[in-house]
């Protein structure tokens, strides 16, 4: 596959500010984020309490790739939580730092909070390749290190275009869909009611190898795995994944009225008048895919 550009000029690029009109690359909204809820309670011990463990993918088109997440002047990157990330004592703030080895000897290192592209420890566990080549720069992750917030202006953390993990791999998401993307974080969250709020910019290339970027203002995801940071998708109002738009889905769109559920269709994180619009514009047989 064709290559454009250099990867890791343009990170370094990024660090320095380089105005993102820059012409090696084009902006696009066919990237966003969706959060998988991996589980309650992972870590076992009274001294944490209530326990939520969520997972960020960057979700891409087929064919597509991402090799950085990071933040400059036009679009800072920005990751914190209403309640606290959990830090294990064993883990670190990137899937680096992240020893399977250490799983028997402290178990919640496995569910520590951490930053990564593809990747789910330093084994390079999930990822495509099977191994974990993960650089940061720029990025103080010295708050983040004691259960608070990432912010930078002036930082990434990184692949090259030869690295494997920053192909896509399936996942499910909160509502039990597929999708098809890129792991970019491990949340722990100490209360299961937390919420997170993030910010960045990404970047990779598509399927004929051109380099795109996407800027996510602020987006959050809520308590449920609910993310507003999701891209559109095809057939978006089929919401029982019949294949069809139909009554079906009218009913479980009415039954989640004014709430942040499966039932979104615009991804604002709230089922309102602008999801019922969608769904009758698009009513009928879903379109096959082009």
């Amino acid at each position: 596959m064709k290559r454009s550009g250099n990867t890791l000029g343009i990170v370094m690029g990024l660090a320095l500010t380089v105005p993102v009109s820059a012409s090696w690359f084009y902006t696009t909204d066919r990237v966003g984020i969706a959060a998988e809820v991996v589980g309650d309670g992972l870590i076992d011990s009274d001294e944490y309490g209530t326990n939520r463990t969520i997972r960020l993918w960057a979700v891409l088109p087929a064919g597509w790739r991402l090799d950085v997440v990071a933040g400059n002047t036009t679009q800072p990157l920005h990751m914190s939580t209403d309640g606290v990330f959990f830090q294990s004592m064993f883990g670190g703030p990137t899937s680096m730092d992240i020893n399977p080895g250490f799983y028997s000897l402290a178990p919640e290192v496995q569910w520590d909070s951490f930053m990564t592209i593809g990747a789910e420890d330093n084994a390079g566990t999930g990822a495509v390749g099977g191994a974990n080549a993960l650089n940061h720069i720029g990025v103080d992750f010295e708050a983040f290190a004691a259960g608070g917030t990432i912010d930078t202006n002036n930082g990434s953390w990184f692949i090259i275009p030869t690295d494997q993990q920053g192909w896509p791999t399936s996942f499910v998401d909160a509502c039990g869909r597929e999708g098809n993307g890129v792991l970019i974080a491990q949340l722990t969250l100490l209360g299961v009611e937390s919420s997170v709020t993030c910010s960045a910019l990404m970047q990779g290339s598509d399927e004929f190898g051109e380099t795109w970027q996407r800027h996510l203002g602020t987006f959050t995801v809520d308590p449920d795995g609910m993310s507003d940071g999701a891209p559109e998708v095809a057939c978006g109002a089929d919401i029982d994944g019949s294949g069809a738009i139909d009554v079906q889905d009218l009913l479980l769109l009415i039954s989640a009225w004014d709430e942040g559920a499966c039932a979104d269709i615009s991804g604002d994180a709230k089922v309102d008048s602008e999801d019922f619009l969608f769904l009758a514009s698009t009513w009928g047989p879903c379109a096959p895919p082009e």
